[in-house]
């Protein structure tokens, strides 16, 4: 067995275990030699063949490693039953440990694999411990703050409780916070609940976050696109002056947002409704940089139709109409010339990639097939597309939301509360 693995390494004996988990202190030991053995087989090897070599005692056998307390812990953790794991994760949060014990047994990895496994009202009682860690050890809910507070908010909404999400942001809105994986996932709910002072707070704390952060550049864009429409909105409701303009680029200045005079004017006229020409099918044919431009208007127009139309809040209808622009972009290809003809089989492609089983998207997926739907909504009442169009993009979505609920299976009631909108 290879003595030089790490403690954090897969086990050489082939178990899937961590080496501390599984044979480190239980593999046989190689004596080490006394200081006499090792003088004696120094001398030796400059004065003696190797054959000549003087005999001397053998070492006593040194005393059997010891495991380290931890990994008995973690052994014992789990063999308990859901109630006793509980209680062990409780007194870790009672006692005083420091933050790397909670990294070396992996505490945020089990505080959310344990929900799963607690029995009737377990979204509840999970709820409840998360609630206590953050009251009792910030130190350690920050350890997964992201992770945690994803978890909690959607336990949230599903209770019709939306509005205690703010009590859970904080510890996200320090500038010096990195940001993980699932801030997308949480932004994206907030967003669709509707709260919208929470969704501009969070927004703005992890760009300027992404000064310090390793994100991607379409990470770091979409934060933009989602901060723009708050910038976009307030202009919009201090009645687009002289002045809420000149803000307004100030504004979207500081969020390294530049668009031309002639874009900025287009965008904020589309976003109010009052722009004096509708985007029709010909302005969106071909590849041409108009002509994507023109699609972020149409998408724009879509915006402000479900606001008025489908009644929903303007939050809530701007992030359906990113999800729908995006979802275009990236069914869109090279030989395509009208990007409105909906391709089943590149819906399904890109629903499964946000659907995926390591993706913390799924709920972008449920959210992107209900604007969809809706898109094909507004192409028909715009007069944009025929009826015959409209008929087949409405059945390809319907087909898909059947086949995207049975993906979910049991984690379907998570994204119910979009329901509403569908």
């Amino acid at each position: 067995m290879n003595d030089r693995s790490g403690r954090n390494d897969p086990c050489p004996c082939g178990s899937g275990k961590k080496y501390k988990r599984c044979c480190l202190g239980k593999e046989p030991l190689t004596p080490l030699p006394t200081k006499a053995q090792s003088r004696a087989v120094t001398l030796a090897s400059e004065n003696q063949p190797f054959h000549a070599l003087p005999s001397c005692k053998s070492a006593p056998e040194p005393a059997a490693r010891p495991r380290d307390e931890w990994d008995d812990w973690y052994d014992r953790y789990s063999d308990s039953d859901s109630a006793a794991k509980v209680n062990m994760l409780r007194t870790l949060l009672v006692e005083s440990h420091p933050p790397q014990l909670y990294r070396d047994i992996e505490f945020v990895s089990l505080v959310l694999d344990l929900w799963r496994d607690l029995g009737p009202n377990a979204e509840q009682k999970s709820l409840v411990f998360l609630e206590e860690m953050l009251a009792s050890r910030p130190d350690v809910f920050n350890l997964g703050a992201e992770w945690f507070v994803r978890r909690m908010a959607y336990a949230y909404v599903k209770a019709g409780r939306e509005r205690d999400i703010a009590r859970v942001l904080p510890c996200l809105l320090d500038e010096a916070h990195e940001t993980d994986d699932p801030l997308f996932d949480l932004i994206d709910l907030i967003r669709l609940a509707g709260l919208r002072e929470e969704s501009r707070a969070l927004t703005f704390a992890a760009i300027k976050q992404s000064k310090h952060a390793q994100l991607t550049p379409w990470a770091i864009d979409e934060l933009i696109e989602f901060a723009v429409f708050f910038l976009y909105q307030e202009a919009i409701e201090t009645g687009c002056t002289g002045k809420a303009t000149a803000d307004l680029r100030s504004q979207l200045a500081r969020i390294q947002c530049d668009p031309t005079e002639e874009r900025l004017s287009a965008m904020l006229a589309h976003r109010s409704g009052i722009a004096d020409q509708r985007i029709e099918l010909e302005d969106l044919l071909g590849r041409d940089e108009p002509a994507g431009f023109n699609l972020y208007l149409l998408s724009l127009d879509f915006g402000r139709w479900l606001t008025m139309e489908r009644r929903m809040s303007p939050l809530v209808a701007d992030t359906m109409r990113h999800f729908v622009c995006v979802c275009l972009v990236e069914m869109r290809q090279e030989s395509d010339r009208n990007p409105l003809v909906l391709r089943q089989q590149r819906l399904d492609k890109y629903l499964a990639q946000l659907l995926g089983f390591m993706s913390v998207m799924h709920l972008r997926a449920v959210a992107t097939l209900v604007g969809m739907r809706h898109f094909w909504n507004f192409l028909a009442a715009m007069n944009v597309i025929d009826e015959g169009e409209h008929r087949r993009a409405k059945r390809i979505c319907d087909d898909l939301w059947s086949q995207m609920h049975r993906a979910l299976g049991d984690t379907a009631p998570d994204y119910a509360f979009l329901n509403r909108y569908f």
